[in-house]
């Protein structure tokens, strides 16, 4: 099962996130972590979420997106976007099709 790390942010700062985007990548591999996906929000379809930046990281277990997020390596970069930068990080699951999820809501 894979799951992922969401990262919405409206950045304040470019040169700190600069800092971050660089420093990330190399904090992803030994928790089995890598960057799936980094964009900037061209428009908002639906909704009112207002973030200028999207990243998604991929893990191969829950445990390890958490140990990625509260490691020492991953907290030094982290420091970089919590200055730079207003944002939100969701874990996301992906399980199985056919599989509820933790609270009840089928996949589809």
């Amino acid at each position: 099962m894979s799951v992922y790390v969401v990262g919405l942010s409206k950045i304040h700062n470019l040169e700190g996130m600069g800092r971050y985007r660089q420093g990330v990548p190399g904090t992803l591999a030994q928790y089995r972590g890598r960057l799936a996906i980094r964009g900037v929000v061209d428009d908002v379809l639906e909704g009112t979420v207002g973030p200028d930046s999207v990243v998604v990281f991929e893990f191969e277990s829950v445990e390890d997106a958490r140990r990625w997020h509260n490691s020492s390596e991953y907290r030094g970069v982290r420091e970089h976007r919590l200055g730079s930068a207003d944002s939100t990080l969701l874990l996301i699951s992906a399980p199985p099709d056919g599989a509820s999820t933790r609270n009840g809501i089928p996949r589809t």
